[in-house]
């Protein structure tokens, strides 16, 4: 299997909206989230707002008939997350959450997330290499790159951390604890 990179097409977004929909927490039972899951949903319509703000990003399979969307990562400005209930309780954290001596609030920050891969494809290095093209794509006035991830969440956890992301804050939201991760956008450029 060949995976490849690139920003997300028109008609990549209904897979998309396919793999969020395999991997939502609601729709896994308890041992199927022990290897991870996503917290929010969104519609076709809204992933082409995100990409239109930041950016969406795929990993395909190149086949006879077209591309197989493999994973997913989603990128954009904290102003854009501000309408969705879960992504803004996170930034209204940001005054608390400290990464390299300053406050979140006060950096140039791009919110990651979210991102899913396949479970074919996991443990392959398919998010660094998400990562990697998102940096490749949004502008370069982003400094720091944040994620939040339910702390029920450990195989997301761990994956943000091996690409050298640290938890800088917590934040509950509908009685669900949340960590979030930080990162310089620089480890991911060049």
């Amino acid at each position: 299997m060949t995976i490849s990179y690139r920003r997300a097409r028109d008609l990549d977004f209904e897979q998309i909206v396919h793999l969020q929909n395999l991997y939502l927490e609601a729709n896994l039972n308890t041992d199927q989230k022990q290897d991870g899951f996503l917290s929010g949903q969104f519609t076709t319509d809204q992933f082409c707002q995100i990409d239109a703000d930041g950016a969406v990003v795929v990993a395909y399979e190149q086949t006879d008939d077209g591309s197989d969307v493999k994973a997913f990562l989603c990128a954009s400005s904290p102003a854009f997350n501000l309408p969705f209930a879960l992504p803004r309780a996170m930034i209204e954290s940001f005054p608390q959450a400290i990464f390299e001596g300053k406050p979140l609030s006060q950096q140039a920050v791009l919110v990651a997330g979210p991102v899913c891969v396949d479970v074919s494809c996991r443990g392959k290095g398919l998010v660094r290499e998400l990562y990697r093209a998102i940096s490749g794509v949004v502008p370069d006035l982003y400094e720091v790159v944040v994620v939040f991830v339910s702390v029920a969440n450990l195989r997301s956890i761990n994956a943000h951390k091996n690409l050298g992301m640290s938890v800088v804050s917590g934040f509950s939201f509908n009685e669900k604890e949340y960590v979030t991760m930080a990162c310089s956008i620089a480890n991911f450029r060049g």
